[in-house]
């Protein structure tokens, strides 16, 4: 949406950090940034998309979600969907095609990842895995361990 709206000529009701209003209505900041200049400029390198300053971007659908921050990226499928019900961690800077798990030997890199997910949920109100509380990680911490100690999430949706 940050794209559509700087390449429309419009500024969106919320450019920052707080809410804003339109027509008398609350209206939320938007995430993500505008990819306009990357297009004006297909040449250039992909970091102008993502940076390691930009904050973490996350996504998910049918349980499986991911999470991108600079160049580094978590990433969960379930094994219906050959993925391994864990959290996987890639370092696209070296591996764009995302075929090197790194959590095993980066677990302090995956455990900021997955407060950075943390976040996401929170300030998105995804419908993920096990409620948080507002206690924070120590929550996710005390779900079920995988095979790497990390948690792993329960995915009530997805039972068939």
């Amino acid at each position: 949406m940050p794209t559509m709206l700087e390449l429309a000529g419009v500024t969106h009701p919320a450019p920052g950090p707080e809410k804003g209003t339109y027509r008398d209505r609350e209206v939320y900041p938007m995430r993500g940034k505008s990819w306009s200049s990357y297009f004006q400029n297909p040449t250039s390198d992909r970091a102008a998309i993502h940076t390691n300053v930009d904050p973490a971007i996350g996504w998910e659908m049918y349980g499986r979600a991911a999470l991108r921050k600079g160049d580094w990226k978590i990433l969960w499928m379930p094994v219906d969907a050959h993925g391994k019900a864990k959290w996987e961690l890639f370092d696209l800077s070296t591996d764009p095609g995302e075929i090197n798990d790194l959590a095993e030997t980066h677990p302090e890199k995956l455990q900021e990842m997955l407060v950075d997910w943390e976040t996401y949920v929170r300030e998105t109100g995804v419908v993920w895995g096990a409620p948080f509380s507002d206690a924070g990680i120590e929550d996710w911490l005390h779900l079920p361990k995988d095979s790497v100690g990390m948690s792993k999430p329960s995915f009530v949706c997805c039972i068939r």
